[in-house]
């Protein structure tokens, strides 16, 4: 993961991806709420962690969390809309794109 914080035996430590912290929650956030399978609450955790051990600060990594969840959902929206859900999905689960009622049918 790219927010790992290692420390090596006689006394070197090696940040891995400290660097990219608020790029990497960012980004992750973004791809994960888009559908990408990454755990959120997780890495939101690791972060709180980071923030706690004071490898991170707490307002950009608070900045980075909440931008990059409006993205994501700000992207996933916007698929969404622009995707044909009938055609795309919706054959597969038998939805139709007419308007059936009376029935009990979803209509989309």
């Amino acid at each position: 993961m790219f927010l790992c914080y290692f420390e090596l035996p006689h006394g070197n430590d090696l940040a891995v991806g400290c660097s990219y912290g608020y790029a990497a929650i960012f980004s992750l956030l973004v791809f994960g709420i888009v559908g990408l399978p990454v755990p959120d609450e997780w890495l939101m955790t690791f972060a709180g962690y980071l923030v706690y051990k004071r490898h991170l600060h707490l307002l950009p990594t608070y900045a980075a969390a909440s931008l990059g969840s409006m993205c994501g959902i700000t992207v996933s929206y916007v698929l969404g809309r622009s995707v044909e859900f009938t055609s795309f999905i919706g054959t597969a689960v038998f939805f139709t794109s007419r308007r059936e009622d009376g029935d009990g049918a979803f209509v989309v």
